[in-house]
């Protein structure tokens, strides 16, 4: 579907805004993916590192029975190494509780920067819209605008105008619901193309898919993301008085 030419200089400004919001979200998304792919890795090493001191401290303990408690130079380095392992286990855990934290944290950024990111799609393409539909109405064909005149005329001969389910419609109204049903079944089987539209081809026909992201964490109200970044700052607190 061809669309009519159009200064897209008037909407600069909302373009502009809708690539800063989009790096911006793009931005948070990424610091939320490298936390969750650390997460996943020191849990993983928490996993491996737990299996290993299960199985170092069934091995130390079998051998020390066997010993009848005598405890050789090498059983002293492995009861050392095991004492290291747990302590290396309670480290990851700590790790983990920060990370999840952060985690949380990091998805209410992009829940923030995902709502300024559709913001900013939802203005720039209504900006756009209105100024394609200004455009086409500042170049319609001569030929639509003398058939309208004629219908009209028509429709005023001998006061005819149009019935409908309420009875009768003035002329000048008439030829607005006909027209305007007409152009909009038109539209409504027309295909739009954006190659070759600058605009569309930047910010797309439809809303942008916010993948990765808690929809029902971006769905909270301004109490509700309040009361999370209160959860998380008192769990930040317990953790941090947790350390000393």
């Amino acid at each position: 579907m061809t669309t009519p030419p159009s200064n897209s200089s008037d909407i600069d400004g909302y373009l502009n805004h809708f690539d800063a919001m989009k790096s911006a979200h793009t931005g948070a998304m990424l610091k939320l993916n490298d936390i969750g792919q650390a997460l996943t890795r020191c849990k993983k090493d928490l996993e491996a590192t737990q299996e290993k001191s299960k199985e170092d401290e069934t091995s130390w303990r079998s051998r020390f029975r066997s010993l009848r408690g005598e405890i050789t130079q090498e059983m002293k380095q492995e009861h050392t190494q095991r004492i290291v392992q747990r302590e290396l286990a309670e480290e990851y855990r700590a790790l983990i509780d920060e990370m999840e934290l952060d985690q949380q944290s990091a998805m209410l950024s992009c829940c923030d920067s995902g709502k300024n990111y559709i913001r900013a799609y939802n203005t720039a393409f209504v900006k756009y819209a209105e100024s394609q539909w200004n455009a086409a109405m500042r170049s319609l064909s001569p030929t639509l605008v003398r058939a309208i005149k004629l219908k009209r005329m028509a429709l005023s001969i001998d006061g005819e105008g149009q019935e409908n389910q309420l009875g009768y419609v003035e002329p000048e109204q008439a030829i607005k619901q006909l027209l305007g049903e007409k152009l909009t079944d038109v539209a409504a089987s027309a295909v739009l193309d954006i190659k070759g539209e600058p605009v569309l081809e930047k910010i797309g026909l439809y809303r942008p898919a916010l993948t990765g992201v808690d929809m029902k964490m971006f769905r909270l109200g301004a109490i509700g993301k309040m009361k999370m970044y209160e959860d998380l700052r008192e769990k930040r607190e317990a953790l941090s008085k947790g350390k000393k």
